[in-house]
């Protein structure tokens, strides 16, 4: 990347990053994609998980997830008692079946590597 291999003021930087991300609108609003590398029944597999939002809809992506584990502490599901990070604390595949409930998209693939 460019600004790694200029040492540039750092105003000049980010107005440099500004006006990439403002010439190149993606079609959504924000994304999350995971992948996952593994074992699977003895072979290698890769599991990729992605999130898409619509624009306006950030905000509304992160109060969704907060709200909707504040409810799973409230009726007990998926959730460790005690101080834990997020993905610590909630089983998250209860916690991806609640926000599909919510209304968040999300797809996923799964493979087998050779």
């Amino acid at each position: 990347m460019l600004i790694s291999a200029l040492p540039l003021p750092e105003g000049a930087s980010v107005r440099l990053l500004r006006n990439i991300f403002r010439r190149n609108r993606l079609p959504v609003g924000g994304f999350a994609v995971v992948h996952l590398r593994g074992r699977s029944q003895g072979r290698s597999a890769v599991l990729k998980v992605q999130i898409v939002f619509e624009a306006g809809r950030d905000y509304w992506m992160n109060g969704v997830v907060l709200a909707t584990v504040a409810r799973m502490i409230l009726e007990g599901k998926g959730v460790q008692s005690g101080v834990h990070f997020l993905s610590d604390a909630v089983d998250p595949l209860a916690l991806m079946e609640e926000l599909r409930k919510a209304g968040v998209q999300q797809a996923e693939t799964f493979e087998f590597c050779e």
